[in-house]
């Protein structure tokens, strides 16, 4: 099976296909997953952390590939924030891209998307406190607190990607507005699976969505 990376950000679906590839057959990581989280639950070797930007840090430190001792997983459905003290830095889906997509060139590339005030919403409201809450939290990380650095973070990203894949026939850019029928055809294509099921997780703002 070829392996899958979602390349977008976390809140734009990421659970629901999670669910749905591991369904099929795939083995998913979906970062911060409580027991589910193999550098919890498996024991890989070496890997003590618990984020996708630790792993790609520790392989960039000693000049391995990125994914060096994560089998046996072939999807990877969410990279988390976790960088050190810029925007751009804190996904590894953009710090790592280029190398993500040249050590794995025969990969399946998701890019989830939704409208970035929607997503700002959905994380707002996926921990405790009043809306804004995200930023009150990165902040407090070291981060840029504006919206609108996150807004151009979150935008150029989508742009960077569809340029990059514009020629390719393993990427999708899958719009979780799109009705879930839609959306479940062109996961059938894109992974030439016919018994493809989008199983939908209710979380935040997303639900009645995909």
């Amino acid at each position: 099976m070829k392996k899958v990376f979602c390349l977008g950000f976390p809140k734009c679906g990421t659970s629901s296909l999670t669910d749905s590839l591991n369904a099929i057959g795939y083995t998913s990581f979906h970062e911060h997953d409580g027991d589910n989280n193999f550098l919890n639950n498996i024991g890989l070797p070496n890997n003590n952390k618990k984020s996708l930007q630790d792993i790609f840090d520790r392989a960039e430190k000693e000049n391995t590939f990125l994914l060096n001792n994560c089998e046996p997983y072939n999807a990877f459905t969410q990279m988390e924030w976790s960088g050190p003290d810029t925007t751009s830095d804190c996904f590894p889906q953009i710090k790592y891209l280029y190398r993500i997509v040249a050590e794995n060139p025969d990969a399946i590339f998701i890019y989830q998307w939704r409208p970035f005030t929607d997503w700002v919403v959905s994380v707002c409201e996926q921990g405790p406190g009043p809306k804004a809450q995200m930023f009150n939290t990165w902040a407090k990380w070291g981060y840029e607190k504006s919206i609108e650095t996150w807004q151009d973070v979150y935008q150029s990203h989508y742009n960077t990607c569809k340029k990059l894949f514009s020629n390719s026939h393993n990427f999708d850019i899958w719009d979780i507005t799109k009705p879930k029928e839609e959306c479940e055809i062109d996961f059938c294509i894109l992974f030439k699976n016919k018994n493809f099921k989008l199983y939908h997780t209710n979380k935040t703002s997303t639900k009645g969505v995909i």
